[in-house]
């Protein structure tokens, strides 16, 4: 996200809010940034706290491929 943040004001954008956690979530990591048109995006990367959730309920993700 940091990144992100990053090249939208190298490319003219303005940023709202963030990178940071966000109290929606312990693993909400966002910023929120303005296009040069003054459309609003919100990009967000979900930190590792998902997985264990996930795991925690179904058992061991054995044999999965998230990019087939």
């Amino acid at each position: 996200m940091d990144r992100i943040a990053e090249l939208a004001v190298q490319y003219g954008g303005k940023i709202d809010s963030g990178p940071q956690l966000f109290p929606i979530s312990s693993t909400y990591y966002a910023v929120l940034f303005q296009d040069p048109y003054g459309n609003k995006y919100e990009m967000v990367h979900r930190l590792n706290g998902w997985i264990q959730n996930i795991t925690q309920r179904l058992g061991p993700l054995t044999g999965l491929s998230f990019f087939q």
